[in-house]
């Protein structure tokens, strides 16, 4: 990922978040965050943006106007230096020295000057919060979206600081805007000061990153734990804390909207209970009982719903057994009084189990055979991952469930939350499948749907796209950040030699928590569950058959997806 955003709100829906305080939308301000975002995308840098950072404290020595806070529409900080912006949305005009906005034919006088507004807040940050870093390069740009006047024609008086609506019909990038203004305010200093700058490196961006946007921990009552808040936050405490003194809540909500998150706030929320754990995919297990362990929930027993059921002693349970087999012989087995109890259960990626029998283990393993009606039980469920495999309708099924349960539904995904073009083609997928193969769709997606004729041509750019750049030390791309998930249906022994890449190895329960500089690749179902931040897809010609699975697939993407299909 070349930038991340604070807040990381959704692109395609700003015009309802960043509002004024009459409720309107920010369009200068929106119109600025589009364009960082935009043209960000494809930086072999890493860039990190603040947006509308507030901070309770001044500049001393740079403050005309007597304030008390600082309030700095955005930030932007990567290995060059430091860059404070200002946004004016409206018509911006300059007169008799003084700045004026354009209203309805009138001018109407600003009551602050935008360029010692964001001198101050730059200075705050150099003096106040970043004291630290104040031999770094620190600097200021206003920016005008709508304003059509080239005030770089004044550089005696305004220097290259206001970035119009000119500058970018002419082809200047905001991006190379403010690039061009790191380079001349360096060289301005370093000639007059005999001073030599130094980059920001990565572990310095890390820090201040941190700095600026430490973890929620104060927010979790139940145990001080960094992990526990990283997605409830602030807007969704009272949610979490309400829905929690329910004793039977179900969260139905789609891939990357914050489930597994949730579950383990539950959990940490009765630590001192005994819990279990319960999912259908053996890599998430691992990596459940990963965190699991990093918060030192010692009472919650982790296991996957088949190996539980098993290890209970159900005999000859198989996966090659039909749905209705199974039903029978989980109902069959739990007419028996079953001796393990707990005080709670949750149930994770819960479409995958609800119509094998999941109803008779829940009643019997908790409160004395009256699970469903007076257990502590949370089912996280998505019924669209659900979709196709099989011949039945589960969402009838968790309509039954719903009846003992609270029910809630989370509409917003914060995996991928700042490229709506993974959920646009996610979306696409489920409506019509045969739409990922049309032109009109690469068309509207460049650069990250591919076509191959064979395993070699397919193998020749991934390599370009993934282990080139995971294999140079110089590019930030990591394996760890990275998963290649290829159709179950291609992971035949023979394709593998053909298809996996030199150096990238099979994604196992020994390695799903390791970070080590590693390509892995895995099938999109196993991998359901878990998220990357860089997904490569690779499948075959999309059919109502694989489906399921590329939907699956594209949902695991946090930040990048990019997908490969083999013709052969």
């Amino acid at each position: 990922m070349s930038v991340t955003f604070y807040p990381n709100n959704p692109i395609d829906a700003l015009e309802t978040i960043i509002l004024h305080n009459n409720g309107k939308p920010l369009k200068g301000e929106i119109s600025v965050y589009r364009k960082l975002f935009n043209e960000l995308q494809d930086s072999p840098d890493n860039f990190f943006i603040w947006h509308d950072l507030k901070f309770t404290t001044h500049s001393e020595t740079r403050n005309p106007y007597n304030k008390s806070e600082a309030q700095i529409d955005f930030l932007l900080i990567c290995k060059k230096g430091i860059c404070v912006i200002e946004v004016k949305g409206g018509h911006v005009e300059f007169h008799n020295s003084e700045f004026s906005f354009r209203h309805n034919g009138e001018l109407e006088l600003m009551k602050q000057n935008p360029l010692k507004q964001v001198e101050g807040y730059k200075f705050t940050l150099k003096e106040k919060i970043l004291q630290k870093y104040s031999k770094k390069l620190f600097i200021d740009v206003c920016v005008f979206p709508f304003t059509n006047i080239d005030f770089s024609q004044r550089r005696n008086l305004f220097g290259d600081i206001i970035y119009t609506n000119v500058q970018s019909q002419r082809g200047i990038s905001l991006i190379q805007f403010i690039t061009n203004r790191f380079s001349c305010t360096q060289n301005k200093i370093e000639d007059k000061h005999n001073f030599k700058f130094k980059e920001i490196t990565e572990s310095e961006l890390i820090e201040i990153r941190n700095m600026l946007s430490p973890r929620l921990e104060d927010l979790n009552p139940f145990v001080n734990n960094k992990k526990t808040f990283e997605w409830l936050g602030l807007k969704n405490f009272e949610v979490f804390d309400g829905l929690s003194k329910n004793q039977r809540v179900l969260i139905e909500g789609i891939p990357g909207c914050g489930k597994t998150t949730f579950a383990l706030a539950y959990a940490d929320q009765r630590r001192h209970l005994k819990g279990l754990y319960l999912c259908w995919n053996k890599l998430l297990k691992f990596q459940i009982e990963s965190r699991v362990n990093e918060r030192q929930l010692k009472n919650l027993e982790v296991n996957t719903y088949f190996k539980y059921l098993i290890d209970l002693g159900i005999g000859n349970l198989s996966f090659e057994d039909s749905l209705e087999d199974f039903r029978n012989k989980v109902l069959t087995f739990f007419t028996m009084r079953i001796e393990r109890q707990y005080d709670y259960i949750i149930i994770d990626e819960g479409q995958d189990i609800i119509n094998r029998g999941i109803e008779d283990l829940l009643n019997s393993l908790t409160a004395q055979g009256k699970g469903l009606t007076s257990g502590n039980l949370l089912f996280l469920c998505d019924s669209e991952q659900a979709y196709s495999l099989t011949e039945e309708n589960i969402n009838d099924d968790i309509d039954l469930l719903s009846m003992y349960f609270t029910h809630f539904q989370m509409h917003n995904a914060h995996r991928s939350v700042n490229n709506p073009y993974i959920r646009q083609l996610a979306s696409r997928v489920l409506e019509d499948v045969y739409e990922l193969g049309t032109q009109s769709t690469k068309d509207l997606f460049p650069n990250k749907i591919f076509q191959f004729l064979s395993f070699k041509k397919a193998k020749t750019q991934m390599v370009k796209d993934f282990l080139r750049p995971v294999r140079n030390p110089n590019n930030s791309l990591r394996g760890k950040d990275c998963i290649l998930l290829v159709e179950s249906s291609l992971l035949t022994v023979e394709n593998r030699e053909e298809l996996i890449m030199n150096d990238c190895e099979a994604l196992t329960e020994t390695n799903v928590t390791d970070t080590s500089n590693i390509l892995r690749y895995t099938s999109p179902l196993k991998f359901k569950g878990l998220e990357k931040e860089n997904v490569a897809l690779i499948v075959k010609q999309p059919t109502a058959i694989n489906q399921h699975e590329i939907y699956v697939g594209i949902t695991r993407a946090k930040s990048n997806l990019k997908i490969y299909v083999i013709n052969e």
